[in-house]
């Protein structure tokens, strides 16, 4: 992600790097702290948590102010803070907002995003994923990307 961001900065409206990066988790680490709902939004347990904290669909970058002002909140509210700094936010917190910002965060949307990064990587660097019959497949074929992402 890191390699993306940094060669698409300044590029399609996206500013410069200001702060630290950091990676934000939309499900957070923390999922019980106050004044979030995410066990009851979209029926998280600790262990789907376990399973899709750490899986590139649910990452994003973020400078760190900009991450540790969205902390442990809901998703909704997530959505709404990231709305306001849409100027200075990455590529993969646009994506995130623009493709996602009307629907809770499930299981399914961290699965989804995590096919659309995927094949976005793959196209960008020529790879293919090797299929389970031990053949070359394009994952870009079978996930297209938007087309808002810069290549």
């Amino acid at each position: 992600m890191l390699e993306h961001e940094c060669t698409n900065r300044g590029k399609n409206g996206a500013t410069k790097w200001t702060g630290k990066i950091s990676v934000e988790h939309v499900l957070p680490r923390n999922m019980s702290k106050a004044g979030s709902d995410w066990e009851t939004t979209a029926a998280w347990t600790d262990e789907k948590q376990a399973e899709w904290l750490h899986r590139l669909g649910n990452l994003a970058m973020l400078n760190d102010s900009d991450n540790s002002s969205l902390g442990n909140c809901s998703f909704a509210d997530k959505m709404e803070k990231v709305g306001r700094f849409q100027g200075s936010a990455s590529w993969t917190i646009r994506d995130l907002y623009y493709t996602y910002k009307d629907g809770p965060w499930t299981e399914e949307q961290v699965q989804h995003r995590q096919e659309r990064m995927l094949a976005l990587f793959c196209r960008r660097w020529g790879v293919n994923e090797p299929s389970s019959a031990g053949t070359s497949t394009s994952m870009c074929s079978a996930c297209p990307v938007l087309p808002h992402l810069p290549l």
